[in-house]
């Protein structure tokens, strides 16, 4: 069983380049949260950060054994089948190429975004933005992207386990780590009543200065995609 104290000697002869994109983030998390395994302070100390990094070596431990490598000795490709492979690379370094072109452009849209939450309470902001995902249709990137804000606000303690938020604030992380861990290339994410119901609860105990809800008109949020999933 993959704990705090065998994690890093399991992972010495795992391939993370193979790995699915959610459990090479998540090892990424584990990095920076234990400084690449010489404190584990945060982890002991903190129950949502223990329960998150638990479920990852959960869900890690599940991958490997259903992946275990092939007794068999490795077969040299074909001309032809090199020929494809040499081919799908040079597509892909063209793709993220105009992917990072793009990525350039929209770069100071967030930065913009991201002062705007300033002004919002943080745990406030991710519930509205969790509660924001409902009925769309969204990529397995565009979920990665909210764990990642999510878990970062968490790491360096903008959130924090006093915070009356924590609870619902550890619920959805855990709905977006189970969600991006089972779902195919995109899905539609809906939100049960009682869900939307206490999370709008949240949202309405705090006011908003009506400057910032000018500002956010002008503020495009997130696309959309296929697939269904019923969110708890």
């Amino acid at each position: 069983m993959i704990n705090a104290s065998n994690y890093y000697r399991t992972v010495q002869s795992v391939d993370f380049k193979k790995l699915p994109i959610v459990l090479v983030k998540s090892h990424d998390y584990v990095n920076l949260l234990t400084k690449n395994g010489e404190n584990w302070d945060m982890y002991h100390s903190n129950a949502s950060i223990k329960n998150t990094v638990d479920l990852y070596f959960e869900k890690l431990e599940t991958y490997l054994n259903k992946n275990k490598p092939s007794s068999n000795t490795l077969r040299v490709k074909s001309k032809s089948r090199v020929k494809k492979i040499v081919q799908k690379l040079k597509t892909e370094k063209t793709a993220d190429k105009k992917l990072t072109k793009s990525k350039t452009k929209n770069n100071r849209l967030k930065k913009s975004k991201f002062k705007v939450v300033d002004k919002l309470d943080i745990e406030i902001y991710f519930i509205k933005r969790f509660l924001a995902l409902d009925s769309l249709i969204k990529t397995k990137k565009q979920l990665l992207s909210f764990l990642s804000d999510l878990q970062k606000a968490i790491l360096e303690k903008r959130i924090r386990k006093s915070s009356t938020y924590a609870d619902e604030i550890n619920n959805i992380q855990h709905q977006l780590i189970n969600t991006v861990s089972k779902m195919g290339n995109a899905i539609k994410v809906e939100m049960t009543k009682d869900t939307l119901l206490r999370l709008h609860g949240h949202v309405k105990e705090k006011s908003i200065d009506p400057a910032i809800k000018l500002i956010k008109r002008y503020i495009n949020l997130q696309g959309q995609s296929y697939i269904n999933l019923k969110v708890k």
